[in-house]
């Protein structure tokens, strides 16, 4: 039997330190989903991941720790296979024929970790697999005994820290000028004081920075060597300039083996930036290097090159069913135009026309058979065959073609024609680039030239170059930030430069010192800055400028709520420090790598700001959103393996940086603001979340689980295998399951729908979750192909002081870095009313992987760690860890948040003392009609009683479990759960001294089978600090022998929002049922019995009544009387009609009923204007009717005598929340103070509304008021 095994060596010198063995057993046959051609194809087993560059196939990932460095090997030993026949054929049968083991080396914040992958399966045949039940991996570790290289450290102190600080850029590589009136038009500098030996340019060059951390890069600013003209007499006059050279934002390489070009685009700038600075150092200056001799290399010729290049489009933006996304962007289009002329740009100036030269390209094409190319220059014609590409939303949306080949060119400028041709099948093309490596003759006429010869490497040379009249300079530009002039002899129209000998490709520019140069663009002022100078922090928050001011508030909000200490950073200033002024996420990435390797303590990093996947704003139909970058793949086609992902800036250990291969250093959260009203409007929330005491409420004991009912019950059965591994190990929460196969699947024009679903999900959202999380398919725009919690869904939520965490385990819910869309996602956190914080998908993702993610991530979400919940940050990084630092899946799940925030967890444990006066054991049993006296107490840290707690306790005591099954509605089996749903009673009693009591009487409506219950345990002391706790030590069932007789119905009150409301008056399309009820006993809301629910029923449509079950909360103290809220939405304008049922514990009936009139948002209506009372003597209420509620409204009542005359006029700001509007009084005296005399005067109200979306004012008719003392 053959195995694949895996060695990692490191370093020569080594001592054996340990072995290690891992046994384990894998439960195979769950049904796999994912998006391939090989779909259901290939079993899997729980808890898999997904081979990167096969998806479809499963693999076996463990991480163990390292005591330190070393070499770690391993060997695999099956203990018990079994063979499996595929349903059909598998085409990449023959790269899994034996198993594979590999192992790799990581690190997290520094701590050595081994990774083994295991591909688990093998094929025998096409059709035929042999799976791995059970098996072993035996390991052996070897210590290092020689230490890794640190990095070179980071400097302390910024170039930037002092002085006077210019910003300026430059478009391409070349020779700039910069002369006196530069500085006095551009930088606005008075040049009289100025000593211009004093005069420095710092830049490290423009173009990207690599992404390997251990790749040397250039720390902060380096200068640079510049030419000036006239300086030595310390005097900045009108005939002084600068000269220097400048590299273009893109990268030029020689290959060496081919002696050809090319040429990568900078992905993220069309730009490379210098920055000027003036202080008391002087500046440095280009030397001139002698002429050496005795050359054992002549030469009169070397290479150059023709690119051609226009990054116009993003493929993937150009596909419906994707969003943009990659570094890659592409040319010209040749599908309706087939034909691509390059003739009038190109000039091989100095070609020799005897020697080949060398064509490189790209073309993506997009057809379902193989087509070609043809790419003609001069006439030399060579044609190329292009790969064919499915058309599928899943597919590479085109296939990436690399053409090369040896061309005799003969004229320096050649006809050059690209020709796409049609095929017999639809077929699309887009040129990325064409470069053309020649040969050429070193001639100077006037303009700039560059000199290159790779013949010169090692020897010592002699390069003449051609000349007219013009006696050229010429630089060595190798280094260009350490350009070095070299002399030049000269022979009639010849001129010979002999550099030092150089074990390296050397690069001249030969140019004519007086000639005419562009000059740089002058970009910015910069403040000085020091971000070099940071150490010892929790927490970096990186902002755009636009929105310092939140990102400043949610850092203090940060280091006072939670004590933490932190900085708040502009982005501009990381991207000078760190990117030589460039938008490069690298430069973040290696400021967050100088934190982390200076000090342990960093742990946290917010990004306030939208990112964009279009860095350089290239399209010009879109708004520049690229406001904190995120990192995109190279991968630029395939809509699987291009994405973005934040998790770059958390790579931060020496060997990590590239293919976001690696463990989680830091914990990193992205608020998605776009403007400041948004940034406002998500920091309020974090911030009312952590502070406001209204946030205190039994709703934190509740968890939602949502399922999708599509690729048979996978998704439920994963997502329920999640609610029933959580209700094990963290059985105080109580659960709600939302499977959308549960519910009747409806048939519209537009397709299927679950509207009761729908319904049920904004029913729970009003309620309370703390943690919500969903498994199924979805998108940008919504969840399920039914069209579940579309975004005017999320606009309706009602649930201010109620926002969840949100866990979408689906494709793409919220791509943040496109910028033409504002996902659902987005829009969850964005809004007043929505979530807290968002766990979710940027891009589409595997189920399989998707279930594992989320199982690691809800147990971190409620385990604690050394007595301490989790951040937000932490719940995802150490879910994210456990797959082992390869997964792409994980790597599209984004926290979009605050890291540093933690869930709102209760506290303190409060528990029951007593049931009836006695301990509670096992065997008490809560009968049908028993009353129940509860007795408990809140527990302080140390077990004690906390006498200092008083406040509140909600109660609620639930039925056994109910057995419920789904409908199979997509031709799958139906799915068997249960769920703990009925509720028995629900109260609240006082905490009084850390104790308290409550009273109530089970209701008749129970499920008289004896079972398990559940007491569910919440309180608060209404400040900032509360307390939970459950027993499920009780059984309920069977009827109380001394039952409770009761015969009198309930008495049920009902109006709109809250009690001031009157029979008939108005409101808007989506006020809120208010009801209060009452009983000599108590109100049945088990849900137990048909018929028995407290419902609403709206314009009498009994068909389709609303229950009201879980939204009836019982008054403080008593279990006999209470309210009911719930949202009503999207109501028709007009008259409506609304009855309320409830029940008693005893089935008696008691039912309310209420007219109201709906009047158009729209059209703001102020109506039933009066006072009261009225005639008064000395004091009157004025009170009025409204439809807009809910928004900070100034209202104005302005009294005036019957002569016309103003006596008194009352200014207030308040927010309505209900639909009548009280409390404004008066007491009878004027603006001075004095009372009025008796008689009758006259009014009216006047309400104004003013924001960025609405602006209102309405005024009342005249009303008639007495006075009568």
């Amino acid at each position: 039997m053959k195995y694949l095994i895996s060695f990692i060596s490191i370093f020569i010198t080594q001592e054996l330190l340990s072995q290690f063995q891992i046994k384990d057993k894998l439960n195979w046959d769950i049904p796999s989903h994912y998006h391939s051609d090989e779909q259901n194809l290939i079993p899997t087993f729980q808890n898999s991941s997904r081979y990167n560059t096969s998806p479809e196939i499963p693999k076996y990932v463990k991480i163990i720790d390292l005591p330190s460095d070393g070499t770690i090997s391993a060997r695999l030993i099956p203990i018990l296979e079994t063979n499996k026949n595929l349903i059909k054929p598998y085409k990449n049968s023959n790269k899994f024929q034996n198993y594979e083991l590999k192992i790799f080396k990581h690190r997290e914040r520094k701590s050595f970790k081994a990774v083994i992958e295991l591909v688990p399966m093998k094929f025998n045949s096409a059709i035929e697999i042999t799976q791995l039940q059970e098996f072993e991996i035996q390991l052996d570790f070897i210590q290092s005994n020689l230490a890794a290289s640190p990095l070179p450290p980071n400097t302390f102190i910024s170039e930037l820290s002092s002085g006077l600080i210019y910003k300026i850029a430059i478009p391409k590589r070349g020779i700039y000028k910069i002369d006196k009136a530069f500085f006095q038009d551009k930088l606005k500098v008075n040049v009289g004081g100025l000593d211009p030996r004093n005069i420095r340019l710092l830049g490290n060059g423009g173009t990207n920075l690599p992404e390997k951390i251990s790749t040397s890069r250039i720390d902060d600013l380096q200068e640079n060597k510049i030419f000036f003209q006239g300086e030595q007499d310390g005097s900045f006059d009108d005939q002084d300039f600068i000269l220097f050279y400048a590299n273009g934002p893109d990268n030029i390489n020689f290959n060496e083996s081919d002696k050809s070009f090319s040429i990568v685009k900078n992905p993220y700038s069309v730009k490379s930036y210098y920055f000027i600075k003036l202080d008391n150092k002087p500046g440095a200056r280009i030397n001139k290097q002698s002429f050496g001799n005795n050359s054992e290399y002549i030469t009169d010729q070397g290479l150059d090159f023709y690119h051609h290049e226009i990054d116009k489009i993003n493929l993937l933006d150009d596909d419906d069913c994707n969003h943009g996304s990659g570094q890659i962007w592409y040319g010209e289009e040749l599908s309706n135009t087939r034909e691509l002329n390059l003739s009038s740009e190109i000039n091989l100036s100095g070609l020799i026309n005897t020697k080949p030269s060398k064509l490189r390209g790209e073309f993506a094409s997009r057809s379902s058979l193989s087509s070609n190319l043809r790419v003609t220059i001069g006439n030399q014609s060579r044609s190329f065959t292009l790969g064919a590409s499915p058309f599928s939303c899943t597919a590479s949306y085109a296939a990436n073609n690399v053409f090369t080949s040896d061309v005799l060119v003969t004229s320096e400028k050649p006809n050059t024609l690209i020709s796409f041709p049609t095929t017999g099948v639809s077929s699309e093309g887009w040129l990325n680039y064409l470069t053309l490596s020649y040969n050429k003759n070193f001639i100077f006429s006037g303009e700039p030239i560059y000199i290159l010869d790779p013949e010169a490497i090692n020897k010592s040379s002699s390069y003449s170059i051609k000349i007219n009249t013009i006696v050229p300079e010429v630089w060595d530009i190798s280094n260009p930030l350490g350009v070095i002039s070299i002399t030049t002899q000269r022979s009639s129209n010849t001129v010979t430069i002999n550099p030092l000998k150089s074990s390296s490709l050397s690069n001249f520019v030969c140019f004519n010192p007086n000639g005419n140069f562009e000059s740089p663009e002058f970009v910015s002022n910069v403040e000085n800055q020091n971000i070099h100078g940071l150490d010892k922090l929790d927490l970096l928050v990186i902002y755009h400028s636009s929105l310092k001011t939140e990102a400043e508030r949610l850092l203090k909000h940060r280091t006072t709520h939670s004590k933490l200490s932190g900085i708040a950073v502009d982005i501009e200033q990381v991207y000078n420090e760190f990117g030589s002024g460039s938008k490069d996420p690298t430069a973040l990435r290696d400021f967050a790598k100088m934190l982390y390797s200076r000090s342990s303590q960093f742990k946290y990093m917010t990004l306030v700001g939208t990112a964009s996947y279009d860095y350089r704003h290239l399209a010009p139909d879109t708004k520049d959103l690229n406001l904190v970058p995120t990192y995109e793949t190279e991968e630029s086609l395939d809509p699987i393996l291009s994405f973005p992902s934040d998790d770059y800036f958390g790579l931060l250990d020496d060997n990590e940086g590239e293919n976001l291969d690696g463990l989680l250093d830091i914990e990193i959260g992205r608020i998605l603001a776009r403007t400041t009203d948004e940034a406002m409007s998500i920091v309020d929330k974090i911030v009312k979340y952590d502070t406001d005491p209204k946030i205190l409420g039994d709703w934190k004991m509740n968890l939602l689980f949502m399922a999708d009912d599509e690729d048979g019950s996978t998704h439920i059965s994963d997502v329920d295998g999640m609610a029933i591994e959580n209700n094990n190990l963290f059985p105080i929460y109580n659960q709600q399951k939302i499977y959308l196969d549960s519910y009747e699947q409806i048939s519209t024009p537009g397709g299927e729908r679950y509207p009761e679903a729908n319904k049920a999900i904004t029913d729970e959202i009003f309620r309370g979750a703390f943690v919500a999380t969903y498994l199924g398919h979805g998108g940008p725009t919504g969840l399920a192909q039914e069209r579940v919690l579309q975004e005017n869904d999320i606009r309706a939520w009602d649930n201010e002081f109620k926002p969840p965490l949100l866990i979408t385990a689906t494709c793409s819910f919220t791509p943040y870095d496109d910028p033409k869309v504002f996902s659902a996602g987005a829009q969850t956190q964005v809004q007043k009313n929505g979530t807290v914080a968002l766990f979710s998908t940027v891009r589409a993702v595997y189920a399989n992987e998707n279930a594992t993610l989320t199982r690691n991530t809800l147990i971190e979400a409620f385990r604690k760690t050394n007595n301490k919940y989790p951040t937000l940050g932490d719940m995802l990084k150490v879910a994210k860890n456990a797959g082992g630092g390869r997964s792409d899946n994980n790597r599209k799940y984004s926290l979009f948040g605050d890291p540093a925030q933690k869930l709102a967890y209760p506290i303190l444990e409060t528990e029951i003392t007593s049931v009836n006066g006695k301990s509670l054991s096992k065997t008490d049993t809560f009968k049908a009609l028993q009353t129940i006296d509860l007795n408990g107490r809140i527990k302080a840290e140390n077990g004690d009683t906390k006498k200092d707690f008083n406040g509140k306790i909600f109660i609620t005591v639930f039925d056994k479990p109910v057995t419920l099954k789904t409908r199979g509605n997509n031709n799958s089996a139906p799915y068997t759960y249960s769920l703990q749903r009925n509720i028995i009673f629900k109260g609240q009693s006082q905490v009084v001294n850390g104790e308290w009591n409550v009273n109530f009487t089970i209701p008749k409506d129970i499920n008289y089978i004896a079972g398990q219950g559940k007491i569910s345990l919440y309180a608060t002391n209404e400040k900032d600090l509360d307390a939970a706790g459950f027993s499920d030590k009780l059984v309920i069932g069977g009827f109380s022998k001394d039952p409770t007789k009761d015969d009198q119905p309930p008495v049920v009150k009902l109006f709109i929002n809250n009690n001031e409301f009157v029979n008939g008056g108005i409101c808007n399309e989506s006020p809120k049922i208010y009801g209060e009820i009452n009983d000599d006993y108590g109100i049945n809301i088990t849900g137990n019995s048909i018929g028995h629910d407290l419902v609403a029923i709206l314009d009498g449509n009994v068909q389709n009544p609303i229950v009201l079950n879980t939204f009836f909360k019982s008054q403080l103290n008593s279990s006999k009387e209470g309210t009911v809220e719930y949202p009503l939405k999207n109501l028709s304008v007009g008259k409506h009609t609304l009855s309320m049922v409830a029940w008693d514990i005893s089935n008696n009936r008691g039912i309310g009923n209420l007219e109201f009139n709906v009047i158009s948002s729209d059209d703001v209506q102020l109506e039933n204007v009066y006072n009261y009372p009225n005639p008064f003597n000395k004091k009157t209420n004025f009170q009025f009717e409204t439809n807009y509620i809910g928004y900070p409204t100034d209202v104005t009542v302005q009294i005036q005598s019957i002569s016309g005359k103003v006596v008194k006029t009352i200014q207030e700001k308040i927010t309505p929340t209900g639909y009548r509007v009280t409390g404004i009084e008066w007491d009878g005296k004027d603006d001075n103070g004095t009372e009025l005399a008796n008689g009758v005067y006259l009014y009216k109200i006047g309400v104004h509304y003013s924001s960025t979306e609405l602006i209102f004012t309405q005024k009342s008719e005249y009303q008639k008021l007495v006075i009568l003392r």
